[in-house]
């Protein structure tokens, strides 16, 4: 009917848009973005090696086989993630279907926030690969901690390459729990980090010396990763988001909102993505808290 083609380009409309003004943020900005039209994969690759020789050595002889450097492949897998949820008749017709509106922008971030998690979700996999750093004796609230985690951020800066994109720098990932306790701290407080912490306007992540701070649930407190640029590959299908309305009577006069997009990622150095073991606190948060 007239009324679904009009919601469904509506809805259409805004979650592009949306998408479109969200698209430099988050996690997924530090790794090497790859999008191509189809196919279950796609792949990153990295040349290693490479060697200069003093004076001008001839090629000519046979026994040159070449200065020039190895080559990897690293493949990341295409699967879809999605947000859906459904409305009634009655809250669809109180509902504008922009880039403001609520539902719009719940459902986009939704399916943004899960691209950074599969990322997450591939760095905890590379566990016994990363560089560790810390202890779980080591209490976030102390000197010795902040210490420890601007060491690593300055070392993780010296291994971070410029991306295809032109981005350049260190993200930071914690659960809400340490990021709260490294915060409160008297080191970053009152001591010598007190000026460590910067932003926060709500817009701009925050960032600690530099390196944008990002919060997820997905990891546990007692864990902080910190992420050099250009350490992963992050891949998508082009024009891979689809956003659905539909109306159905026989559902209750419900409307059908859909929002799904195609992600893959793979870590491609994970020896420079270094873990910072901390001690846990002692109770987790509400999981009402949490979402």
């Amino acid at each position: 009917m007239a009324t679904t083609n009009t919601v469904q380009q509506n809805f259409s409309t805004a979650v592009l848009a949306c998408m479109d003004q969200l698209k430099p943020a988050g996690l997924k900005t530090f790794g090497e973005r790859k999008t191509q039209e189809g196919g279950e994969s796609i792949t990153f690759y990295r040349y290693k090696g490479g060697k200069a020789k003093d004076g001008v050595p001839t090629m000519f002889d046979s026994s040159f086989s070449g200065d020039g450097p190895d080559f990897s492949k690293f493949v990341a897998t295409i699967e879809y993630v999605s947000a859906q949820d459904k409305l009634s008749q009655a809250e669809m017709k109180k509902t504008k279907l922009n880039l403001k509106d609520p539902i719009v922008n719940r459902l986009t971030n939704a399916v943004l926030t899960k691209e950074d998690e599969k990322i997450i979700e591939k760095i905890t996999e590379s566990d016994a690969k990363l560089n560790k750093a810390g202890s779980a004796t080591l209490d976030p609230t102390t000197l010795d901690a902040a210490r420890t985690l601007l060491a690593e951020i300055r070392d993780c800066y010296v291994s971070a390459e410029m991306t295809p994109d032109g981005k350049k720098g260190v993200a930071i990932v914690m659960n809400r729990e340490d990021y709260k306790r490294f915060s409160t701290s008297d080191a970053f407080i009152h001591g010598d980090y007190k000026d460590a912490i910067t932003g926060g306007d709500g817009v701009l992540p925050l960032s600690m010396k530099g390196a944008e701070i990002f919060i997820s649930q997905l990891v546990d407190s007692g864990t902080v990763y910190i992420i050099p640029s250009n350490s992963f590959g992050y891949a998508e299908w082009e024009g891979s988001v689809i956003p659905t309305a539909k109306f159905y009577e026989t559902d209750g006069l419900r409307w059908h909102l859909q929002v799904v997009k195609s992600t893959g990622s793979v870590i491609i150095e994970p020896n420079f993505i270094t873990k910072l073991s901390l001690k846990p606190t002692e109770s987790a948060r509400p999981a009402s808290l949490m979402d």
